[in-house]
């Protein structure tokens, strides 16, 4: 009898960790961002992947991006051919948050409502800059 009132404390306290913990967590937020613009490409580049620099409206080169920000992580998906990321916090001032992975940051600014997604590769250099708004 003694056993079980003591697995049964245990238990009760475990649950109750949990629950708080649960409760401390932010919920995640999500994003949909239109790519708008594409910004420093060489002709080099341009020639190479068929992508020019300027507006991407009217063209193959706009493309959609969901984003989920969950702490300190920034879930990339970009909803034209599924490529996805995680990318880490690296920094928030002045009006952005930047995030980072690998070669590639994404920046929130504007209270979220415009981004950059900076991609600087060997052989590929490029800024997509945009609008986000709420999922």
């Amino acid at each position: 009898m003694f056993k079980l009132g003591v697995a049964t404390a245990v238990l009760s306290l475990s649950v109750g960790i949990a629950s708080v913990g649960a409760a401390d967590k932010e919920a995640a937020e999500y994003l949909i961002c239109d790519v708008e613009m594409v910004d420093g490409l060489t002709d080099k580049q341009t020639a190479k992947f068929g992508i020019s620099n300027g507006s991407t409206k009217g063209t193959d080169n706009g493309f959609i991006i969901s984003v989920e920000l969950d702490g300190d992580t920034l879930h990339y998906t970009n909803l034209n051919n599924n490529a996805d990321m995680r990318m880490s916090r690296l920094s928030g001032e002045a009006g952005a948050t930047v995030y980072g992975y690998g070669r590639y940051q994404f920046v929130l600014k504007d209270n979220q409502s415009r981004f950059e997604f900076h991609v600087n590769k060997d052989d590929y250099n490029a800024m997509y800059s945009g609008s986000c708004r709420g999922k």
